[in-house]
């Protein structure tokens, strides 16, 4: 009984504070009522959900609060209470807000082509893209359910509200969903308890396979995104190769002068 009150003043505290959310008391304490209690008596998820609870619409607030303080507690708690029984909806912050995505990709692409290292320089989105030491490691690429597949392990750095530097993970499965279109592939990851599906067009891959340009467009049933990563194969690239991969963003409408670059060298893995 004490359980049950516990998760249902949460449940409250919720409706209460979260904007832009519908909290359903009853479905928290019927489905989700043992993730509800963990996170309300753990001192990091409950900061998590408090610090997400000021942010309203600012995507890069509620990034902010769950590098600083998501932990496994806080994920197992919104994948229940808001992916698995939507115990909680979140409303849209942007409904109109459409990927722009680029027609043109590449016309063909072995995914074993992405086999190994790869180091993402930079893109165009500042809330995603601007991390430190985001080092990638695709995997081998085999055939699941007769899809091209590989495993993806993204290492980075976060910075926490608190000044601490925070080495962060996240698992990834690749596919290559339609022959047809090789330059077309998934992304299916977990990440702070959401199941996303992210959308990677790659619009150009060197000769030497040294670098490569992926539009990326996905959406946290809150907030759509998108943007341009550029990759390298090592942690710098050449100015020659740096040169190209600026014509290239420039032959797509995209201004190189807006592109952030994110620190790979230096890194602790």
């Amino acid at each position: 009984m004490a359980r049950l009150l516990s998760v249902a003043l949460l449940g409250l505290w919720l409706a209460c504070t979260v904007v832009h959310a519908d909290v359903n008391v009853i479905c928290l304490m019927q489905h989700c009522a043992d993730e509800s209690f963990k996170c309300g008596t753990d001192a990091t998820c409950a900061t998590a959900v408090t610090c997400m609870s000021g942010c309203g619409t600012d995507q890069k607030c509620v990034i902010k609060c769950v590098d600083s303080y998501g932990n496994d507690v806080f994920s197992r708690f919104t994948s229940c209470a808001i992916s698995k029984h939507k115990c909680i909806t979140l409303e849209k912050a942007d409904p109109a807000f459409t990927c722009s995505k680029p027609e043109k990709t590449v016309k063909s692409f072995n995914m074993s082509k992405l086999e190994g290292n790869w180091y993402k320089l930079g893109g165009t989105n500042p809330i995603f893209d601007c991390y430190d030491c985001q080092h990638h490691h695709y995997g081998k690429t085999e055939l699941v359910d007769g899809l091209k597949s590989s495993s993806l392990k993204i290492d980075y750095l976060a910075n926490s509200q608190a000044g601490d530097v925070l080495h962060k993970v996240c698992q990834r499965t690749v596919t290559q969903p339609d022959p047809k279109q090789p330059g077309v592939l998934m992304h299916n990851y977990e990440t702070a308890g959401l199941a996303l599906n992210d959308e990677y067009r790659i619009l150009h891959v060197d000769e030497k396979g040294s670098f490569a340009l992926m539009y990326y467009c996905g959406d946290t049933t809150v907030y759509g995104y998108e943007g341009l990563n550029l990759f390298s194969r090592e942690p710098t690239l050449s100015e020659f190769s740096l040169n190209m991969a600026k014509q290239v963003m420039e032959l797509y409408g995209y201004d190189s002068a807006n592109f952030c670059t994110a620190r790979t060298t230096g890194c602790p893995f």
